[in-house]
């Protein structure tokens, strides 16, 4: 009875050394594969937070450009309207400056300038001269005589001047037009100042505009 009992004994005590042996190869195994999820885990996780970095950075610089592009835009577009509006301003200036000269002495030049320029834009033999009528108040002989000499300097041939009949035009400046009227060269003074507007918008960009531009080029 001795001998079955100590025999139970030690297959019992052999039993549970057997399966504590179990149990912490179990333990151990379950602690490396969570060790292993953990690292995994953490690795997933670290390349979640670097993807959604990346996405980040990459929305918010295309919010930056976006807004870079707008502002550039509309910069641009408030400073071609600014241009514009200073183109208008200056030449309205200049309109009002020469009304004003109407009643200066040295007006008689300017009038002669004009018309040597509508002459040899016309390229005709014999012209006619029309005028504002506080114009045609200037226009004598000496002023054609004047004028048909400056011309004939400029293209080496002489060229007819004489006024015309009809009414005398609404606004400052000349047109002259030859006989049969099928040709004229409108030299009125808000003409002469549009077909110059090449000229001062080269000026305006040059003296206000280039160094902004420079910096929106830049921007």
């Amino acid at each position: 009875m001795k001998e079955q009992a100590s025999s139970k004994i030690e297959l019992i005590n052999g039993i549970e050394k057997d399966a504590k042996q179990e149990a912490l190869h179990i333990v151990a195994e379950a602690e490396k594969e969570a060790e292993a999820r953990l690292k995994a885990s953490q690795v997933q996780v670290a390349s979640i937070l670097n993807e959604a970095k990346e996405k980040a950075q990459t929305q918010v610089e295309a919010i930056i450009h976006s807004n870079k592009s707008s502002i550039s835009v509309e910069t641009r577009r408030i400073l071609l309207k600014k241009q514009g509006d200073i183109i208008k301003n200056i030449i309205s200036r200049v309109e009002d400056r020469l009304t004003e000269k109407i009643k200066a002495s040295g007006y008689k030049e300017i009038l002669i300038n004009w018309i040597v320029e509508a002459a040899i834009g016309l390229n005709t033999d014999k012209a006619v001269i029309n005028a504002s009528k506080a114009e045609l108040e200037f226009i004598d002989d000496s002023v054609l005589q004047k004028a048909g000499k400056k011309i004939e300097s400029f293209i080496h041939k002489k060229v007819e001047l004489s006024l015309g009949t009809e009414d005398a035009l609404v606004t400052q400046g000349v047109v002259l037009y030859t006989k049969d009227k099928k040709m004229a060269f409108n030299n009125q003074m808000h003409t002469r100042l549009l077909r110059y507007q090449s000229e001062i918008r080269k000026l305006i960009f040059n003296e206000l505009f280039k160094d902004l531009r420079e910096e929106l080029k830049d921007s």
